[in-house]
């Protein structure tokens, strides 16, 4: 069978939940409000399969030679959203306290064990830099040199004292691996 590049057959796909906000994304697309807009949608196969996609349409202005039309491509991106999700399932529910920065020693994210074992909330703790919770004494040992030489080992265990919220001292081990250039994923447990 053929299929007809139309924007009816197109919508024909897109999953019913996500339906409006693609038609929302594609109007506005049209009204010329954006150049280059990506959205994230799903799609639902005759199979019954769901995909998740990623679009990206422009406007073209009209030309002596052609009407004014809109362009745009569709990435698959099924593998990394489930793969995103399932991160997102086991850095939630996992006992360990987990917190992820980035090159500049700025929390990027942290997970429940990390709010219960440290004080912070995650409001108090993203966007801060991990100086927050070591103590003065070995800020020195938060550098762009060892950062570096972490991401180039990729994995590195070391043993922090780290300070709560409140100011108590911890005894912490810590797993740190590379999770892409300039940020790295760091697991601690409690020193008992």
């Amino acid at each position: 069978t053929d299929f007809q590049v139309t924007i009816e057959n197109f919508l024909a796909f897109v999953h019913p939940e996500d339906l409006t906000r693609v038609i929302e994304s594609g109007k506005r697309i049209e009204e010329g409000y954006m150049d280059g807009g990506y959205t994230d949608f799903r799609i639902k196969l005759k199979s019954g399969e769901t995909r998740y996609l990623r679009g990206h349409s422009e406007k073209l202005p009209a030309t002596a030679y052609s009407q004014e039309q809109m362009i745009g491509t569709v990435q698959d991106i099924t593998d990394q959203t489930l793969e995103t999700e399932r991160y997102k399932f086991l850095f939630g529910i996992t006992s360990d306290a987990v917190f992820v920065s980035d090159s500049n020693f700025i929390v990027i994210d942290v997970n429940p064990s990390f709010n219960k074992l440290m004080g912070y909330t995650k409001d108090e703790i993203i966007g801060k830099s991990l100086l927050i919770f070591i103590f003065d004494s070995d800020a020195h040992k938060v550098n762009q040199r060892r950062f570096q030489e972490a991401q180039e080992l990729g994995k590195v265990e070391s043993q922090w004292n780290f300070k709560t919220k409140n100011g108590d001292a911890i005894q912490v081990d810590v797993i740190s691996y590379a999770i892409s250039k300039n940020s790295r994923l760091a697991i601690f447990k409690k020193v008992i």
